[in-house]
């Protein structure tokens, strides 16, 4: 039984993170990714990481990972049947044992992945060769992001000089 709310029930998934830099999977998840990847005829390839990593806030101290995981995974994509891709994640013991499978932001980027948030049809697009093209509406407002040093996405909200006030019923 999985520990968190951030997984699917009885279903191995990834959780999409921006505020994690890297992939990460604890080792209590990587055990049922590795049992349902054998169930499937997939076996899951472990090494050594040349430098431990230490990965903070997720729970009291640091989770340390020694070891690096390539597993394969079964994704569904909309148009297509599904696919079985490697997914590359450093494996977190100690209080990250319980962590999910996180995809980070710096393989979403890589792949330059475009997260769509509309009810009801929420997901991530991966570009093909010929990158994409979005028209939008008019009226439409494009915040520029930055990321903070922990890799968190952040919108700057100190830029007054020159700013003009508005009556926006739309608030953050």
């Amino acid at each position: 039984e999985y520990k968190t709310r951030t997984q699917l029930p009885d279903r191995p998934s990834m959780l999409a993170d921006l505020g994690s830099r890297i992939n990460l999977i604890g080792r209590s998840t990587l055990e049922k990714f590795i049992e349902h990847a054998r169930q499937h005829g997939h076996k899951v390839e472990m090494k050594a990481r040349e430098r431990p990593i230490k990965v903070h806030g997720v729970g009291q101290g640091a989770a340390v990972c020694t070891k690096q995981a390539t597993i394969p995974v079964a994704v569904k994509y909309k148009d297509r049947p599904s696919q079985v891709q490697p997914f590359i994640a450093n494996v977190a013991d100690g209080h990250g044992s319980d962590l999910p499978a996180i995809l980070g932001k710096d393989s979403m980027e890589a792949r330059d992945a475009v997260i769509i948030l509309r009810d009801g049809n929420k997901c991530m697009a991966f570009p093909g060769l010929g990158g994409y093209r979005t028209e939008w509406s008019a009226g439409t407002k494009i915040i520029p992001m930055e990321s903070s040093p922990s890799g968190h996405l952040v919108i700057p909200c100190d830029t007054f000089d020159k700013a003009e006030v508005v009556n926006d019923t739309n608030a953050f």
